[in-house]
């Protein structure tokens, strides 16, 4: 199909139908884009020692202690 055929189908559409085109148009770049399927999927456990919690972190809060 050649793009000549693809705008004369499309210019003969009503107008709402035209946004839909578009709608999905930037929906298959979206799906379709290069850059996506280059992008590095995080490491598991890279993030190690970043983060430390107390030693508390599962005692009870002050805050609840009324409904406990």
């Amino acid at each position: 199909m050649t793009d000549q055929t693809i705008l004369r189908k499309i210019h003969a559409l009503p107008e709402n139908l035209k946004g839909e085109i578009i709608d999905f148009i930037e929906f298959l770049t979206y799906k379709y884009d290069k850059n996506l399927s280059t992008k590095k999927s995080p490491r598991y456990g890279s993030l190690k020692g970043t983060f430390q919690m107390s030693e508390d972190f599962d005692a009870p809060l002050e805050e609840f202690k009324d409904y406990m």
